[in-house]
């Protein structure tokens, strides 16, 4: 499912680099709908499948087990 996000840093990098939503232009209520109604015409299915091969526990966990490690 498609993400529709504030403008914040980390979520900003992951939609913009698997494009697998839309940033927030605003807070007002009738340009989210806009967004929103959008993102309902766009198809994000190929690129939610990148996303989910990607952005999955066993692809990350070495580098975040080096950090943990790191800390100690």
């Amino acid at each position: 499912m498609p993400v529709l996000t504030a403008d914040l840093p980390e979520m900003k990098a992951v939609i913009t680099k698997y494009n697998v939503g839309e940033v927030l232009k605003s807070r007002k209520p009738a340009i989210i709908a806009s967004q929103i109604n959008q993102m309902f015409a766009k198809s994000y299915s190929e690129s939610l499948k990148v996303a989910k091969r990607e952005l999955v526990w066993e692809k990350q966990e070495t580098d975040l087990l080096k950090i943990f490690e790191n800390l100690q």
